[in-house]
């Protein structure tokens, strides 16, 4: 594990030189500059809004800045309308008139706005993000894409769905006016919803990316002609109020600067204000972000490189029923941000003119000219910077190697045991080593070869290297697989290297001896036993342990034991089980984190698909966001079975109550205590009609006779049980005559007395599910 970490290290200081890297201290909060509100209706508040900050500089030297760029509009509430007018037939023209006067400006803008993009009849290969970005074909767009190809890509289907959305919403309009003359409240209620979702529709519109100038800009800002919806509102309803909004909030960062000739990164934490009721689920990351769930939760940006663009655009966004005031933006945080720069190759550009660098650089170009004729570019890069990673690995050998031997000579030990009880084990499975290298290399050479782009240069310059592999993926791509290739070829021939020099006692020698690999090899059957037992405590509980299972098939102890018993495998036989017991040790600290997680977490999500099944006849398994996605159907699955009586089923992706009659649920439920022995005899009474009889002892005719004398005395029952649902009258020694109604569920139950208690707890609750 060593040699990689010193690879990569080896590699950083030979590409790029020195880092520096610095936080930078922002305090206070985002000052407003400018504010764009859009207000559809003319009523004093605005429904969207576009707020742009103060810019933030990050580096004055490389002149990097980052300027916030907030959009909020509303997405809805629950809508109330008063007083609907009375429609006409000539009423309907009117609305006609101006839908029509709204329809054939949209359509003009959305046309003017995609062949301008190069959409023309690509638009229907924009089904996301990716795809958006390849069937826009302008300069506009290859230009944008450079800025944020996830972040402008989600803003092209946003604007593409959108504006599908108000079409259909469009057709939808149009098919009401033919039933609005003399039409119902309900009817004018569902035609003034149907318009306001096109009004919320345009707000999303108009706050989109797309149309701002500072962030995309691609198109002019849509003229939707709006005021022609907000006069059909008016001609139908006189008042229009929201209750319960919620709003959606864009933030974008729009960071700019810096120098192509350094490598500059930056890297920003950003917690959304806190003065805004946030719905965290709703929380939405384009580009490389990733989520930080906290308290308040946090947005983060790691490694953004500045310099390359004329500018980087990042957004988060996210729902809120807060109302967006002044006093919301002006108290809006700075964010968190950290600055690390790579000064190219600084190392040796300072010392250029040392005679030791001077060698090394002409030696380099020499190699390099070598290959470049028969290679090209990077296999030729690539196969000059492995000669460097094989001499700095080699030299590292070479001195560790002089270090331990001249060290045990002066202390007058044996020079020999110490350089290979230092150097052992020796390595396993080289011809794994070696096919693997020759594999990473016929990978890289024909990437180099012929999928990179083709760079004609005279010489070797440092300088342009990081400008020639931050362009080409397939270059750089290239010069990784032969390095790593090469890499991995030379630890195989470093390990000859050490035989011939610490001789055949470097194999023979090693620490994997038969005893300590048979001790080891008991412990991992231990754990291995362990690990079963874990896997099939955790599969009673039906929790997902597939992958758990599948290391408990795959621990090969027959092979191990095998290779114990073969006196030059020994080491080959420690590798293996070294390996596969960690590979256990994980598997059962995984399989305790889940058993952890539904220790401490059923009890909750139970009482929540509960509460949600109680309000509804089928939730989403999806939809229920109070457990964590990859734990819902398990916590489902567990529902269903442990309220087995109920009446629940999992139906696709959604989890149902069946609907079965009284008389099966009755005979579940009763069934249940039966099997119990704790119930004698037991009636069942559903709106007045036996659904259950059930006797221990004697004639079912005589109970039913009963029964029949106990409907008729129902509602004298019903009197005294207003107060209460549940009463017991004692009946002997040993006996308790249970009284109970739920709703329109009547039953008489006879108990012994010892387990009265357990069925009184738990029957009202049961008798109401008949």
């Amino acid at each position: 594990m060593k040699k990689p970490i010193i690879l990569l290290l080896f590699l950083t200081l030979f590409m790029f030189g020195c880092v520096e890297e610095r936080a930078i201290t922002l305090t206070g909060s985002e000052i407003p500059i400018t504010t764009q509100d859009i207000d559809i209706d003319a009523n004093g508040i605005p429904e969207a809004r576009i707020i742009e900050f103060k810019p933030i500089v990050i580096d004055s030297e490389l002149n990097i800045n980052l300027r916030r760029i907030i959009t909020v509009h509303e997405v809805g509430g629950s809508l109330q309308t008063f007083n609907y007018t009375n429609i006409t037939a000539q009423d309907v023209q009117i609305l006609r008139s101006y839908l029509s006067d709204f329809k054939n400006p949209k359509e003009k803008f959305d046309k003017q706005c995609l062949q301008s993009l190069g959409f023309e009849g690509n638009m229907i290969k924009c089904l996301d993000a990716d795809s958006c970005v390849e069937a826009c074909t302008s300069q506009k767009c290859r230009d944008a894409a450079e800025y944020g190809k996830q972040t402008f890509g989600s803003s092209l289907f946003l604007y593409k769905t959108d504006s599908d959305k108000i079409d259909e919403l469009i057709l939808e309009l149009d098919s009401k006016l033919d039933e609005l003359e003399g039409a119902s409240e309900i009817k004018l209620s569902e035609f003034v919803k149907t318009a306001d979702q096109i009004l919320l529709k345009i707000y999303s519109i108009k706050t989109n990316s797309l149309f701002n100038s500072r962030l995309y800009g691609v198109c002019s800002s849509p003229n939707y002609k709006m005021e022609n919806i907000y006069n059909m509102l008016d001609m139908v309803v006189e008042e229009i109020n929201y209750t319960n909004q919620q709003y959606k909030c864009s933030s974008y960062f729009l960071l700019t600067g810096g120098d192509e000739t350094e490598y500059t990164e930056i890297y920003i934490r950003e917690n959304p204000s806190r003065n805004l009721e946030i719905d965290q689920f709703s929380i939405v990351i384009e580009g490389n972000g990733e989520l930080v769930e906290e308290n308040p939760p946090s947005v983060e940006w790691r490694g953004i490189r500045v310099g390359v663009f004329e500018k980087t655009i990042l957004k988060y966004s996210f729902l809120s029923s807060t109302p967006f005031d002044e006093e919301v933006f002006s108290k809006w945080k700075l964010p968190g941000v950290s600055e690390r720069t790579i000064q190219l190759f600084g190392y040796f550009v300072s010392l250029k003119d040392n005679i030791v660098v001077m060698f090394a650089m002409n030696l380099s170009k020499f190699l390099f000219d070598l290959f470049y004729i028969f290679l090209g570019y990077y296999p030729s890069l690539a196969l000059v910077l492995s000669f460097w990673v094989v001499a700095f690995f080699l030299t590292i050998y070479l001195l560790q190697y002089t270090y331990i031997g001249a060290t045990t000579f002066i202390a007058d030990k044996n020079v020999m045991h110490s350089l290979l009880e230092y150097f052992l084990p020796p390595l396993a499975d080289k011809d794994k080593y070696l096919v693997t290298g020759g594999i990473l290399l016929l990978i890289g050479i024909p990437l180099g070869l012929f999928f990179s782009k083709t760079i004609l240069i005279t010489e070797l310059v440092l300088s342009d290297i990081p400008k020639y592999l931050g362009t080409d993926i397939a270059g750089s791509l290239s010069t990784v697989f032969i390095v790593l290739g090469i890499y991995t070829i030379y630890i195989v021939v470093e390990d000859h290297l050490k035989a011939i020099m610490l001789g055949q006692g470097y194999y023979s020698a090693s620490e994997a001896t038969t005893q300590s690999n048979r001790a080891n090899y008991k412990k991992t059957k231990e754990l291995l036993s362990q690990l079963k037992k874990e896997v099939e405590r955790a599969t009673a509980q039906k929790l997902d342990v597939k992958s758990e299972y599948d290391v408990v098939n795959s621990i090969p102890l027959h092979r191990i034991n095998h290779l114990i018993e073969v006196a030059e495998k020994q080491d080959v036989a420690f590798e293996l089980i070294k390996f596969n017991y960690e590979r256990i040790a994980e598997a059962l600290k995984s399989i305790n984190e889940k058993e952890n997680i539904v220790e401490s977490k059923w009890e909750l999500w139970e009482k929540n698909i509960s509460g949600l099944m109680g309000q509804n006849d089928s939730i989403l398994i999806a939809s229920i966001v109070s457990i964590p996605p990859q734990w819902r159907r398990w916590a489902v699955t567990r529902f269903v079975g442990e309220h087995a009586g109920e009446g629940y089923l999992i139906e696709n992706d959604e989890l149902k109550r069946k609907q079965v009659s009284a008389e099966h649920m009755a005979e579940k439920l009763m069934g249940s205590f039966r099997k119990k022995g704790i119930i004698k005899s037991g009636i069942i009474i559903k709106n007045g009609k036996p659904a259950y009889i059930f006797t221990e002892r004697g004639s079912k005719s005589v109970v039913t006779v009963l029964s029949l004398k106990l409907i008729s005395l129902t509602s004298a029952f019903e009197k005294s049980f207003r107060e209460s649902i549940l009463r017991s009258v004692a009946v002997g020694k040993n006996t308790i005559l249970l009284f109970s109604r739920a709703n329109t569920t009547f039953s008489v139950l006879i108990v012994e007395k010892s387990k009265a208690k357990e069925v009184m707890e738990t029957w009202s609750k049961s008798l109401g599910l008949i």
